[in-house]
């Protein structure tokens, strides 16, 4: 059965990092109640089959900001691309976040 999943982020931290089924598809950025969320579809047949999650990274940029990530900033991994999932409209439209998802690569030791 597929079902929708909705996964509040911290729109305080440089990086958020959420914890979905590993089969999860991101779909739609959004707020609600003015925090920003991310929906994704989850086939939840596989996850109590098989329950592997993956780490999901998202960067939260207002309007304006330098979009960017420093290695540094997710340790152990190097960055690979950045990929734009939407924004969400805060304090009534005043502010806007922007979020990107964070690809990684993991570093060679």
């Amino acid at each position: 059965m597929i079902t929708i999943y909705k996964y509040i982020l911290d729109e305080n931290k440089d990086i958020t990092e959420v914890e979905m089924p590993s089969d999860a598809i991101v779909l739609h950025v959004r707020e609600q109640n003015n925090r920003v969320c991310v929906w994704a579809k989850v086939n939840t047949d596989s996850v109590t089959r098989t329950p592997t999650v993956r780490v999901h990274r998202f960067l939260i940029v207002g309007t304006g900001r330098e979009v960017k990530v420093d290695d540094g900033d997710i340790p152990g991994y190097t960055c690979r691309e950045l990929v734009y999932r939407g924004a969400a409209h805060l304090d009534g439209g005043c502010t806007i976040a922007h979020v990107f998802e964070v690809l990684v690569d993991a570093k060679k030791k």
